[in-house]
């Protein structure tokens, strides 16, 4: 009983802070645009991305989600990506949303 009583506990305060971003997100956007904050900015324009054979240069993508797991990282993990987001190269970098939730970071530092 007091298993469940815990688990009750946890699954409440987990969706307090599931609303809570959710809030946070909702602030952020202007327009049909997001306001993303100084410090993603920072990072998005160091973090290089994936190279494209194609194009023959380094490209972008889910800058939105990004921003989505970068706010889920703690002020000393983003202080710590933006340090090494300049770092990954090659072909096989994901792209910025998973490198931020897979931590990859940790590799460089």
């Amino acid at each position: 009983m007091a298993d469940t009583d815990t688990l009750k506990a946890q699954i409440a305060e987990l969706e307090a802070d599931k609303a809570k971003l959710e809030a946070k997100l909702a602030k952020r956007k202007v327009g049909k645009r997001y306001k993303y904050t100084p410090e993603f900015e920072a990072f998005w324009k160091k973090f290089r991305g994936r190279w494209n054979r194609e194009t023959d240069r380094y490209i972008k993508v889910g800058k939105y989600e990004a921003f989505q797991e970068w706010l889920r990282l703690s002020p000393c993990e983003q202080e710590k990506a933006i340090k090494v987001a300049h770092r990954p190269s090659g072909q096989y970098v994901p792209d910025g949303v998973r490198w931020l939730r897979g931590k990859r970071f940790d590799d460089y530092g």
